[in-house]
């Protein structure tokens, strides 16, 4: 993950061995880092708080609260806070 990140794990939320759930926080700037892909799992974000601006492929797409952004295995794929607050977003990825 880029810099400014805070990531919260919740594994009393988990009852899955294949299945990841937690709550990320992007200060102002915030982001993921480089491009890349996970070639042994899927993954979404709901988003909380603030705006996303998420690439997934060739697209890019801007996410606020409510909003989902899905990301599908050996998808190049990034993401990071375009808002002027933090970003709040929840974490979901499946182990395939």
């Amino acid at each position: 993950m880029g810099p400014d990140v805070y990531n919260e794990q919740r594994p009393d939320a988990l009852d899955s061995e294949r299945l990841i759930i937690h709550t990320n926080e992007y200060a102002v700037g915030g982001d993921s880092g480089h491009a890349h892909a996970h070639h042994n799992q899927e993954q979404a974000f709901y988003i909380l708080e603030g705006t996303m601006e998420a690439t997934v492929g060739d697209k890019t797409y801007t996410a606020g609260p409510g909003d989902c952004v899905f990301l599908p295995r050996n998808v190049m794929h990034g993401h990071r806070n375009i808002g002027d607050v933090p970003l709040k977003f929840l974490f979901i990825s499946t182990m395939l």
